[in-house]
């Protein structure tokens, strides 16, 4: 049984029989399979509950394991018990198929598994191998378990992927998987003019606003749209199906409502709310605050360096380390090497090779590493810390196995390295891959409004994203400046020593 079918037959939504009547953009995605698909979406647009019905149907019809990801833990809890398991307890169908397990994280449907999962984990990332996975809320998940996440379908028979999220930041996370997918829009041709572009491309300028009602227009023409005469098309060729959908197409809010929302969005906060939830699209603005201009003209012409004496390094800790090595000349940084380092012996390496006389490395999320490090550097090492309006300098951990730490506020430190590179005070080496990788990590600064418990606001830079180089070159000035050794003793011999894992 088809899943459309099948859907109609055995799901109710709150307490009502399946049904596309209200819905007519979702006819071809519950029509069309396909073994990768990708949904850049806005807020509440059905999605969602599409990939409950399919990993249900899936489940039903087949022996299978499905892996239903989220961000995180918190967001399992909920999403397990008032979206999954409501759908199961109001279908017959499935409550009598469904299997007694009492367990958040695990539905069993028949002979089939559905495991629900948080991102932040490693273990839980890795630890069971699946046949469908499905990555929701992409774009807030750690970009570092991703991969690890796509992975479980390596050994399937079906190996299923469905990346869905609303988009944040342009060319990253689901914009990003978008971009590589074949791009379907919701294409309404204009009658009068021909003109067949995306809407969402087109707004404000596809409404017509009059003293009844806004309405759909041909932004060439003016002349009336009707969204029901759509059809879904891509708009390259890719084996993965990418679909774009924006409240302009769903009907769930009317464009009445839309174009007040759009009115009413005046800061770059409240914009990117609407353009990300609303329409569909990623978004930065102002709050992106370097440009690829900006970024470009600190590029000079020399090739990187290959050693050193009496040089600088800062370090950002993840899958991968990213090394970032300098020096300090007239006020101006000089970022002469750029490492991706899957191993801490590079550490040590780089440490001999450019003689560097300080070090700053981030301390999470491999404290363990990272102090041994630092142990095995002493007075060159120093972990970082991030605090809220903090620059101290101190020492952690008992006598004789004591290390250097340095604590900084995090936004304080980004906003000068953002100021550094619009006044040229930083000089990056010829583009290479490295600096072409580190253009893409500084692009992804982007700021997000938080409010505290006390009610208070402030914009931060945004978490979870791709900047690894950028918080390099932040903790590479941050080691500049807590330097203790003079310029002039930089020349004087280095002892050096070897961290051993």
């Amino acid at each position: 049984m088809k899943l459309l079918t099948w859907a109609r037959k055995n799901i109710y939504l709150r307490g009502e029989r399946f049904t596309l009547a209200n819905h007519p953009y979702l006819r071809d995605i519950y029509t069309q399979q396909h073994n990768h698909e990708v949904y850049r979406k806005a807020a509440q647009v059905g999605i969602t509950t599409y990939h409950i019905i399919k990993a249900l149907w899936l489940a039903d019809k087949n022996s299978i394991k499905v892996i239903y990801y989220f961000p995180t833990d918190s967001d399992v809890s909920d999403f397990s018990q008032d979206r999954l398991q409501t759908i199961i307890d109001e279908s017959p169908y499935l409550k009598s198929k469904s299997k007694k397990v009492d367990k958040v994280h695990l539905k069993k449907i028949g002979d089939s598994t559905i495991y629900l999962r948080g991102l932040l984990g490693r273990a839980k990332t890795r630890s069971v191998d699946a046949d469908y996975v499905i990555l929701d809320e992409l774009d807030v998940a750690p970009a570092d378990k991703i991969e690890y996440a796509k992975d479980r379908i390596l050994h399937s028979r079906l190996g299923l992927i469905s990346e869905l999220s609303t988009p944040s930041i342009p060319g990253t996370g689901i914009d990003r998987s978008f971009s590589a997918s074949d791009s379907r829009f919701y294409i309404i041709r204009c009658d009068n003019c021909g003109w067949s572009d995306p809407l969402e491309e087109a707004f404000p300028d596809c409404v017509l606003v009059t003293n009844e009602c806004a309405q759909l227009c041909c932004p060439r023409c003016k002349s009336p749209l009707n969204l029901s005469s759509g059809e879904w098309l891509p708009t390259r060729s890719s084996k993965t199906a990418g679909w774009h959908i924006s409240h302009l197409i769903t009907g769930i809010k009317t464009l009445d409502e839309i174009y007040d929302l759009f009115k009413k969005s005046r800061t770059d906060t409240e914009k990117m709310r609407f353009y990300n939830s609303i329409l569909g699209l990623p978004y930065s603005g102002e709050l992106r605050p370097l440009s690829q201009e900006n970024i470009e003209s600190c590029i000079s012409g020399e090739e990187m360096w290959e050693g050193g004496e009496g040089l600088y390094m800062g370090v950002d800790v993840g899958e991968v380390l990213h090394i970032a090595v300098g020096t300090r000349e007239n006020g101006i940084v000089k970022v002469v090497r750029l490492i991706e380092a899957l191993d801490w012996e590079t550490l040590n390496e780089t440490i001999d090779a450019f003689g560097i006389v300080n070090c700053v490395i981030d301390a999470l999320p491999y404290k363990y590493f990272a102090k041994r490090f630092a142990q095995a550097f002493p007075g060159r090492v120093k972990l970082a810390y991030f605090r809220e309006g903090a620059f101290e300098r101190g020492y952690e951990g008992k006598t004789g196995e004591s290390v250097e730490v340095v604590k900084i506020d995090r936004t304080e430190s980004l906003d000068e390295l953002v100021w550094m590179i619009k006044e040229k005070k930083i000089v990056l080496p010829a583009r290479c891959r490295e600096v072409e990788l580190a253009i893409k990590h500084l692009l992804n600064l982007v700021k997000e409004k938080v409010v505290s418990t006390r009610g208070d606001e402030r914009l931060v830079y945004r978490r979870g994203v791709e900047n690894h180089f950028a918080m390099a070159f932040n903790y590479l000035i941050t080691a500049i400046k807590t330097s203790p050794i003079s310029s002039r003793a930089r020349k004087t011999a280095i002892i050096k020593r070897k961290f051993i894992r």
